[in-house]
């Protein structure tokens, strides 16, 4: 049996509508001056503001924000928290306190996101796996704890 999807029923002046809307984006991105355009596409980038102090590493050329809150007690392992696709460490702002009353905590924002460096490239899952290795090996953290994309690492 074929695929099919069933028919969607939008009015029609909906769709109208959506058209319309994207046309006058359209053409206000359209009548921008030369120099507009080229202010629209250079602002420049301002940090994120986060609770916790902001510290800085350089891994793999690139420089990575994070947070490191709390201390390891003797034989426990620091948690290593890693935003999903498109957020910042923020997402982990409210839980951080918390997390560092028992254990050390760090937080980052990886490449691309957050106040870390957003190089040039591929932003691939093997490329932030090894900007999370790096940061690990220069903080001296065995192991790690916590979630990633949705999946469990330890």
């Amino acid at each position: 049996m074929p695929f099919s999807i069933a028919p969607c029923r939008v009015p029609v002046w909906i769709g109208q509508g959506i058209l319309l809307l994207v046309l006058v984006f359209l053409l206000q991105a359209c009548a921008l001056s030369g120099e507009e355009k080229e202010e629209l596409f250079t602002k420049e980038w301002v940090p994120f503001e986060y609770i916790h102090p902001q510290k800085t590493a350089v891994i793999n050329g690139n420089r990575v924000a994070y947070v490191d809150v709390g201390r390891s007690r003797r034989g426990s392992t620091p948690i290593l928290l890693i935003h999903g696709l498109a957020a910042t460490l923020n997402n982990w702002e409210f839980v951080i306190d918390d997390l560092a009353k028992k254990r050390r905590v760090i937080a980052l924002d990886l490449p691309g996101h957050g106040n870390s460096d957003k190089p040039a490239g591929d932003y691939t899952m093997p490329f932030f796996a090894e900007t999370v290795v790096g940061l690990m090996d220069h903080l001296r953290i065995k192991k790690e704890i916590g979630r990633a994309s949705g999946r469990e690492r330890g």
